[in-house]
């Protein structure tokens, strides 16, 4: 790819979108084989966005919301990391119908203690964090994640230093989600198309999109934006087999539930978590910051 100007909507320093546009058309006429990406403050309106749209191929934001005090890197009003949902949204908004990849936080100068800020208490995203901000940004439309900061040598240990990335936040944090994300049984759920038919939740506070990656298979990934909430929460809409016969039963990828078998346990089998389907159905407890993906397999 080839990367545009960075932040060029950004009120605070902005690039007039002509220019950017006459430098999209040259650089497509050199060569139109590779996509031109730009990714935006979580600054601004989508209308004051919407002008960039013809100096892009592919866009998106960069947002960066664990931090102390939380949320300062966006001008929402949400503080919480939810707002990477809200962020993505207004991308997608702006894109027009271009694919949106969001770029999540690993560090970023609001938690760089230098000489105008040096009372700046480092801060990063655990595990769970970054794993509910990449399913929701997902969830939201975004095609595409970077993670950002993992160079910034000041707020990482020596060792990772001397090496110049910050491979404990990727053992602990970052290697875990990718793993999961490009796994065999999550990764067709993020490739595939948004199904015809969408699966809604009873909650206000859970996201929700259906996907199909092939005739046999649907995917539904759910986040609960809420900080607090813990509940069972009732998503419904499933389709019925392709046989007409009615789902029973599906899967949740990437969590695990052994049940008693004769040994040896066959290393093959996922074994994964099994939801019911009753009337089109499924009832799952959803905690704070939640997320799952589900299989159903209609044929």
């Amino acid at each position: 790819m080839w990367k545009g100007v960075d932040e060029p909507g950004n009120p605070y320093s902005p690039t007039p979108p002509d220019g950017l546009i006459r430098g999209y058309e040259k650089l497509k006429s050199a060569d139109p084989n590779h996509p031109v990406v730009i990714t935006q403050a979580p600054l601004g309106t989508e209308q004051s966005l919407e002008p960039y749209r013809p100096s892009f191929d592919i866009t998106g934001a960069d947002i960066y919301p664990v931090a102390y005090p939380p949320g300062e890197h966006s001008d929402l009003p949400n503080k919480d990391i939810s707002v990477v949902g809200d962020v993505t949204r207004k991308m997608v908004s702006a894109a027009g119908g271009k694919p949106v990849w969001m770029t999540l936080q690993i560090a970023w100068s609001g938690v760089l203690p230098n000489q105008q800020r040096p009372t700046v208490v480092p801060r990063f995203p655990t595990f769970l964090d970054e794993r509910f901000m990449a399913y929701q940004a997902i969830v939201a439309g975004a095609r595409g994640l970077v993670f950002y900061g993992g160079n910034f040598t000041q707020v990482m240990r020596p060792r990772d230093a001397n090496l110049g990335w910050n491979w404990t936040f990727w053992q602990m944090a970052l290697r875990p989600l990718l793993s999961e994300l490009a796994s065999d049984s999550v990764r067709p759920a993020l490739v595939a198309p948004n199904a015809q038919t969408q699966v809604t939740a009873n909650a206000a506070d859970v996201e929700v999109v259906t996907r199909r990656s092939d005739a046999n298979t649907l995917h539904v990934i759910a986040v609960r934006r809420s900080a607090t909430a813990t509940s069972t929460v009732a998503l419904s809409g499933l389709p019925r087999r392709n046989s007409g016969a009615a789902l029973t039963s599906g899967e949740v990828m990437a969590e695990y539930a052994q049940r008693p078998l004769p040994p040896p346990v066959d290393p093959t089998k996922q074994l994964f978590r099994t939801v019911a389907v009753t009337n089109d159905t499924v009832q799952d407890w959803f905690g704070p910051h939640d997320a799952h993906v589900y299989r159903f397999n209609l044929a």
